[in-house]
């Protein structure tokens, strides 16, 4: 089980670093959401000149608290000083999913991540919190 087509697209377009969403786009998603999910709204990313909330805080508010998760986007690169083989991270490009406990704190959900690959996201929480 995993997102498919337009969800896939939306959840890749929304968690990308340079969304954001106003406060009138941000009530709109959060009345789709279920009545019994509990929701606090984060504190806002920019303030001014009108507040506005990342992508990633708002994919933030429907994964649940106990999900941890980790995965490397890009492959590996050689380290220069050392010569070995390291895993490619750089936070300023996004190359690294990293939630932790239910916050999506860098990274871009994309079809590895959220699709109907095992070990998925939509797989993990499934596992951890039930249907």
């Amino acid at each position: 089980m995993g997102l498919v087509q337009d969800s896939l697209l939306g959840a890749l377009l929304i968690t990308q670093r340079d969304t954001f969403v106003c406060h009138e786009d941000l009530m709109q998603i959060l009345m789709q959401l279920p009545d019994d999910l509990e929701i606090r709204i984060p504190t806002p990313a920019v303030l001014k000149p009108k507040k506005l909330w990342t992508g990633k805080q708002i994919m933030s508010l429907v994964i649940p608290d106990q999900i941890n998760f980790v995965r490397y986007l890009e492959g590996f690169q050689k380290n220069v000083v050392t010569g070995k083989m390291e895993r490619n991270y750089c936070p300023s490009k996004d190359s690294m999913v990293l939630i932790t406990s239910g916050e999506l704190l860098s990274g871009m959900f994309n079809k590895g991540i959220v699709g109907s690959a095992g070990g998925g996201m939509v797989h993990i929480i499934f596992k951890e919190c039930g249907p």
